[in-house]
């Protein structure tokens, strides 16, 4: 049995939201066990782990490299050794039975310091194509776990690698789509619903398109279309579109499983988390990958999907409301592919990935 576990993981909802899933899942399996989440002071992660108690929160003073300014690798290193010291030393007191880090590179000096101290560790990466903080850390980590087939070919860590899927989706299968309908007093009725998402933090690229989509009246009145801004756009969009009988605008929903539940088409980011609920609920989407990514990882989480008959793609160069609505149209005047998307989406869906995850470490223990 596990008692003490540590999960490192930042810089997005996409890398702490599965860590957080293994804290739920290993705390009712694993009952007394004793969690520390190890990630950046002042970053997302500190701010969430504020409404956890129950999980202790180490702060780390480390920074990344941006690629695109080299000059910053000086800072990155610096910051990198110092937590390294920092958290090296926390780990050879606190002795934890495992080490998972879920990305971002927060992750990064405590996987390390834990596998120099011979301490059990684990790597988990979301995308099809892994970040370069799974690249480096692969060769160093007891276990590498993947979301994606895919990942096999990509990661050169092969004989330690298994495919659990990405834990979030263990935890999505238990939304509940009546609470969603009752908590943002959506109508009970037969309209299909589409949730248009931009991201937590929200998106210019994609929130001008749906403001001019909403603003020309160009929405079916046969939908119902609920718009998440993401906080930091709400405002700028209330002001710019005049909310209809069957249009809906919120800044944020902390339980996002509830309402993807209930969503009949939803369009987003591919974001891997994001997809692992999709597939988890078996909601069809339209998927814009973002260009701005590392990697262009989010092209490759979306190209799963398209390719299994789950998902549209549709690029941001390509975007505009016509574009949109004609997609939107083409899946929810036809039935038959609506169906067949949400059955092919759901067959993607790794609703036990939390478990195996869980199930891969206690091998790995014994």
């Amino acid at each position: 049995m596990i008692k003490k576990l540590v999960l490192t993981g930042g810089g997005t909802g996409g890398h702490i939201y599965p860590a957080l899933a293994v804290a739920e899942l290993a705390r009712k399996r694993y009952p007394g066990l004793d969690i520390v989440y190890v990630g950046r002071k002042g970053a997302m992660e500190e701010r969430i782990l504020k409404s956890q108690p129950e999980i202790n929160f180490f702060g780390l003073d480390v920074c990344g490299f941006n690629r695109r300014a080299p000059w910053t690798a000086g800072r990155a290193f610096y910051s990198f050794a110092m937590s390294y010291l920092k958290i090296r030393k926390f780990l050879k007191l606190y002795q934890p039975q495992i080490i998972i880090g879920t990305g971002g590179y927060v992750s990064a000096p405590t996987v390390w310091a834990g596998a120099n101290l011979k301490l059990p560790t684990v790597v988990h990466e979301q995308n099809v194509i892994p970040g370069l903080t799974t690249r480096i850390l692969a060769r160093r980590a007891s276990l590498v776990a993947v979301s994606f087939q895919g990942t096999k070919l990509k990661i050169n860590a092969t004989r330690k690698l298994k495919v659990t899927g990405n834990p979030r989706a263990s935890l999505v299968k238990k939304a509940q789509p009546k609470r969603a309908m009752a908590n943002l007093k959506l109508p009970d009725c037969k309209k299909p619903l589409v949730v248009l998402v931009a991201g937590s933090l929200g998106a210019s690229g994609l929130r001008n398109v749906f403001i001019e989509l909403l603003r020309e009246g160009t929405v079916n009145k046969a939908w119902n279309v609920l718009y998440l801004t993401g906080k930091s756009h709400y405002e700028f969009v209330r002001k710019n579109v005049t909310v209809s009988s069957n249009v809906y605008l919120l800044p944020y929903y902390d339980q996002m499983p509830d309402l993807l539940a209930l969503a009949t088409v939803v369009v987003t980011r591919a974001g891997a988390t994001t997809l692992a609920e999709l597939t988890a609920l078996g909601v069809p989407s339209i998927l814009i990958p973002s260009p701005y990514v590392a990697n262009n990882h989010q092209a490759y989480n979306a190209e799963v999907l398209v390719r299994n008959g789950a998902a549209q793609l549709l690029k941001e160069e390509n975007l505009t409301p016509i574009t949109l609505i004609d997609e939107l149209t083409n899946i929810l005047d036809n039935s038959e592919r609506l169906e067949k998307m949400q059955q092919a989406a759901k067959s993607l869906g790794k609703i036990t990935a939390g478990e195996q995850l869980l199930q891969e470490i206690e091998k790995l223990l014994n």
